[in-house]
């Protein structure tokens, strides 16, 4: 019984020692820290606006006070503040893996969330553009004015032929462009590894023909030589005018696995070209 009290007492029976309680707000720093340094940008942000939405539950409690129980009551009040189920999840991810790199690193035994289901979500959005949607799209913008054009045109055209995500193709380099080769680095990615991405012909034709800022060592950047953080107006006017309804930028990375796979392309293959670490994505 003794020995019991003793164990109690330290905390020990609970799989945390004294010497490593931590409030759930100090240990996210550290989690946060670790997001930006080893998670790719984005995730890095999402991480980031998911943790606004738990510290303020969770934040002044230590971490072995977090139970199942706890956090089944934040799913439920989450959905009653009208959060969608996908919201939910991408918070209860990021605790999942909080707590995951709290074992590794000594503070914990157990992870609560272990036995916490997800919930489950509607069928995901599928928006792709059809082949006369396309030709509209680029008609449209052939008519823009040629400051826009020139950098419009070829960021849709290597989003439609390579899948490449929105801020892949604004970090793009020229240095990152192989042209005898016909391929093109891509060191900015989502998974953080590079990929090699071929170029087809109607790709290498149009960045053969596009202007080189010279005092810039990015494809696509403003007068300061910056990479372009944004082109969101831009794209939004073209499909505008095209008529194209409920339609993202991104959609043009749905709309280039879409037609490889229309058109006979095996899904392993579609894998690599999107970057895809887990088939399941894709």
């Amino acid at each position: 019984l003794k020995d019991i009290q003793v164990k109690t007492a330290k905390g020990e029976y609970l799989g945390v020692f004294e010497e490593k309680k931590i409030l759930f707000s100090d240990f996210a720093q550290r989690y946060l820290a670790f997001s930006k340094t080893n998670k790719s940008f984005s995730s890095y942000k999402r991480d980031l606006a998911s943790s606004k939405n738990i510290l303020p539950i969770f934040g002044n409690k230590h971490l072995f006070e977090i139970i199942p129980q706890k956090i089944e009551e934040y799913k439920t009040n989450r959905l009653q503040e009208g959060v969608t189920p996908a919201t939910v999840n991408r918070e209860l991810s990021l605790v999942r893996h909080l707590f995951n790199k709290a074992i590794e690193w000594g503070y914990l035994t157990k992870n609560p969330l272990q036995k916490v289901k997800l919930l489950k979500e509607p069928p995901g959005r599928t928006r792709y553009l059809k082949t006369e949607e396309i030709e509209r799209l680029l008609d449209i913008i052939d008519t823009f004015p040629k400051e826009i054009r020139s950098y419009l045109e070829p960021i849709v055209l290597i989003a439609l032929n390579t899948g490449l995500r929105k801020r892949e193709i604004l970090q793009l380099r020229w240095k990152d462009i192989y042209f005898e080769k016909r391929k093109m680095t891509v060191s900015v990615t989502k998974t953080n590894e590079i990929r090699v991405v071929p170029m087809n012909e109607t790709i290498y034709r149009e960045l053969k023909k596009m202007p080189r800022d010279q005092e810039s060592e990015y494809m696509f950047c403003n007068r300061k030589g910056e990479p372009f953080g944004n082109v969101r107006k831009s794209i939004d006017r073209a499909l505008k005018l095209a008529k194209i309804n409920d339609f993202r930028f991104h959609d043009l990375r749905h709309t280039f696995a879409s037609h490889l796979v229309m058109n006979g392309c095996d899904i392993r293959t579609v894998q690599q070209l999107m970057g895809h670490k887990d088939i399941k994505m894709t």
